[in-house]
């Protein structure tokens, strides 16, 4: 799935795990085209803010453990700096 996420955003590129030359082609082709290599860049940083960001995925792992919990009652609380990870955005 993150082959499918990556590639529908325009944040990433495919090489079959067994032909390594086509990632050799793909790679040439990011350095001729430093500007397609800078929007991908953007992309996936747009992505990754839209999609993973702690402040999105914890209301969602909350509602996925309210689900799946006997009391439906699952809150979860995010503090500011959870675990020394930096802020994204």
């Amino acid at each position: 799935w993150h082959t499918d996420l990556l590639l529908a955003h325009g944040a990433g590129w495919y090489a079959p795990p067994d032909a390594p030359e086509s990632a050799w082609k793909i790679m040439d082709a990011l350095l001729a085209d430093p500007e397609r290599l800078a929007q991908a860049g953007h992309c996936a940083r747009q992505l990754a803010e839209r999609e993973f960001d702690r402040r999105v995925l914890s209301p969602r792992f909350a509602a996925l453990f309210g689900e799946i919990t006997p009391t439906g009652n699952a809150s979860v609380s995010v503090p500011r700096n959870h675990g020394g990870l930096p802020d994204v955005g």
